[in-house]
Formats: structure tokens, sequence, C-alpha cells
């Protein structure tokens, strides 16, 4: 899928491990929640030949990346220890890099989870405390040679991230220039950021911050993720409950895309897909004038 570049400007490619993104497309990431508590599909996916299975999937679907988790974010969700979090995502992990040819992420705040994840075949960390709930995430993820998607949030926990009412996206940009600042510069060059919607943000923040990812890509200088997937925003605009939020998800994806983001992350990789070849499919010019 070709993404719209009169919108955005050329980055930088992108290489990690195995892999190298030049995101002269928009790229998908798909939700793979191995979490029995997670607040859309909590428990679908308890056993490793179910995960297999959906992943196997959101990739005949069109997703670039998988994005594997084991603890949920909710406001409200318990804590999981590090032990556990692997004990759900390590397997899949493994049988995932072992089976399919795709770049693995790993949804995780700790270090040690990332560390493991790693060494089962991952090779992106996606922390949405861009290393606030574990400091030493950085060294971690510099250390292993993943790429590192940075997430913005307030607080050290998530107590602390639901309870905070960040009001705009310029906000947003500062913090997450002042993480950038703190990386290590290996860090630095593999890092991708994600505004984190949703994530103690206000309702006008949530949808200013989903038009703005290429603002964000040109003042942080790196590549944009935007999640918008099933978010409790997408729930107060149309007015819809977490299940039946994915047509809601679909229009900010192309919203994300228009303004700029080189990645969505979402749980409906083929309704997300067929909407993006639709939306940047271009006229055919007849030659013969």
């Amino acid at each position: 899928m070709q993404r719209n570049t009169s919108l955005l400007l050329p980055l930088r490619p992108l290489v990690f491990r195995g892999t190298q993104w030049d995101f002269s497309r928009a790229l998908i990431q798909g939700v793979l929640n191995l979490t029995p508590d997670s607040f859309s599909d909590g428990g679908r996916y308890a056993s490793v030949d179910e995960a297999l299975a959906q992943a196997e999937r959101m990739l005949e679907q069109g997703a670039d990346c998988l994005d594997v988790g084991g603890e949920s974010t909710r406001p409200g969700a318990p804590a999981v220890s590090a032990d556990e979090e692997s004990r759900r995502v390590l397997p899949v992990i493994a049988e995932i890099a072992r089976r399919f040819s795709v770049p693995i992420s790993v949804d995780t705040c700790k270090a040690d989870v990332a560390k493991r994840a790693v060494e089962a075949g991952a090779e992106l960390v996606n922390d949405v405390s861009g290393g606030l709930f574990d400091h030493r995430m950085f060294e971690a993820v510099s250390i292993s040679g993943a790429a590192y998607v940075c997430g913005h949030v307030r607080g050290e926990s998530l107590t602390e991230v639901h309870a905070a009412a960040c009001g705009t996206a310029a906000a947003v940009s500062a913090e997450l220039s002042e993480r950038l600042a703190a990386m290590p510069q290996t860090l630095r060059e593999r890092v991708i950021v994600d505004p984190c919607l949703g994530f103690g943000k206000t309702l006008a923040c949530n949808i200013e911050l989903m038009h703005s990812g290429g603002a964000l890509a040109e003042h942080l200088d790196a590549p944009v993720l935007i999640g918008p997937s099933r978010k409790r925003y997408l729930g107060e605009i149309a007015g819809r409950p977490v299940g039946e939020r994915d047509c809601a998800t679909v229009g900010a994806s192309l919203a994300a895309i228009a303004g700029g983001a080189n990645m969505v992350r979402v749980h409906d990789v083929g309704m997300t897909a067929d909407a993006l070849r639709v939306f940047l499919a271009k006229p055919q010019v007849d030659a013969r004038g």
C-alpha cells in the first residue's frame, strides 16, 4: 500500500536485526493479545495453537508486523510479573518466528521480558511507557539490536497514566522529544514513536494526535505509529461499545495515514488493509490522452 508522499517528509530507512523498512508505504501492525483480561479480546488466543492461527490469519490479510502482548494495559488491569508475562508470550513468539517470515514485536514495559522475547525471535520492542516503567529498558533494547517503539505516557505506573489528562499534541511531541534525547544514540537510530492514543489523553487530544503523524515525524525525526484500534475515544465519537468499534478504527486509521502516520496498529487487519488499498488507489492515466 503506497503512502501519500505529498503528506510526508522522506524518512531514513529503519534497519533492525533482519529487517529494513523504508516507509515508502503505510505499514500495518496486527495486535495479538495473549492476555485473559485485554479490554477487547481477552482470552480469545490463550493457547499457542489459537494464537498461531490468528497470526496466520493476520498475515494472510496483509499484516506487516505482529505485536504480541502478555499484559493488559487497560485501566484497572492487575499487574503481571515478568515471569508470567514471559510464560504467555515466549512460546508464541518462538513459534511465529519458526513458522513465518514476519517481523515480530513484543508489547511489554519490562526490560527482562523484552530481552527474553528478542532472544526468542522478536525484532521490535513496543513499550507504551517509553522507558518510564522500567528504567533499564533503553539499555536492554539498545544492546539487543531490536527496534524500539517509544510510547508517550505520563507517570510511572498504569494507575498514574490513566489518571493523567494530557491535552495537546504539542505537549506529547515535546515530552517524546525528551525521551528520545535520553536514549543511547544506537537506540535512537532504531526508534519509532507512538503518541499512545487513549493513555491519559483527553478526547480532543486523541483526535488531534490521530491527525498529527506527519508533524510528529518531522519534529522528532522518526517514523510514527498510531494505534487507535477499538479505543474508548472512538466509542465516545461513534457511540459504539468496544466490540463494535472496528469500523470506527478503520476511519481512524485512514485519518492517521492521511495525517502522515507511517504505521497503524489494529486488531482487525483485513478490514484496515482493504480500506487502505482503496483509500490510496490512484486513477489510471490513459496514455492515449
